[in-house]
């Protein structure tokens, strides 16, 4: 249940008040998918990784992270 409500709220983020909502949480707020694929991040994320949302959304997490951070993650 708990993926499909995530499925949802990353689908329809930019379409509707969700996104708004999710945006204006003051935290680091993603959405990873089951093979480890960024799906949605909020804002806040550009803050952490220095990259907007729209260079993280779609990347492996290991990507992102970068291999020592996502053995660290992981």
């Amino acid at each position: 249940m708990f993926r499909s409500l995530a499925g949802s709220a990353a689908s329809v983020a930019g379409s509707s008040g969700i996104g708004t909502i999710l945006e204006s949480f003051p935290a680091n707020i993603a959405y990873v998918d089951a093979d480890l694929v960024y799906r949605f991040v909020n804002s806040r994320y550009e803050i952490l990784f220095g990259r907007a949302p729209e260079d993280i959304v779609g990347r492996p997490v290991a990507e992102v992270l970068g291999a020592d951070g996502f053995a660290i993650a992981g």
